[in-house]
């Protein structure tokens, strides 16, 4: 887990190095009232003069239970979310009980977190046709 931080709903981060200005922190959150304050705070508090180096994730997104509309959501982050991990809790069952690795399924949520991964890795469509550790990706 070299350079991943994880903190949860923790705020005392002052001294970790979430906060190096070149560092990508990627806010996950869901899509509920509760959540959706919470990420508010920690952006408030922490990251609000970051704008690339800051990405959103609502996870476990299905629009059609939204209580409200993405632009609502974006008003309550302060800025729009940059990835939508989808709600498919069948295909997150299914690769637990036969444990295959979510990215190797064929789904809407395997794709997300594929394209998040690209995107974290610095793989572009070129790069993504080479061999090596990444080749998974595709």
């Amino acid at each position: 887990m070299d350079g991943q931080l994880h903190v949860g709903a923790r705020i005392d981060l002052l001294g970790t190095s979430l906060f190096d200005k070149s560092a990508i922190v990627y806010l996950i959150a869901q899509v509920g009232i509760t959540e959706l304050l919470n990420a508010n705070r920690m952006i408030s508090k922490f990251f609000f003069t970051r704008d690339q180096t800051l990405q959103i994730v609502l996870n476990r997104f299905k629009p059609s239970d939204l209580l409200f509309d993405e632009k609502k959501i974006a008003e309550a982050l302060t800025r729009p979310a940059q990835w939508k991990v989808p709600d498919d809790y069948a295909v997150a069952r299914r690769t637990r009980e036969t444990a295959t690795p979510m990215v190797l399924i064929d789904s809407a949520l395997a794709r997300a977190i594929r394209d998040m991964a690209k995107t974290a890795a610095g793989v572009t469509k070129g790069k993504s046709d080479r061999k090596g550790f990444l080749r998974f990706l595709r």
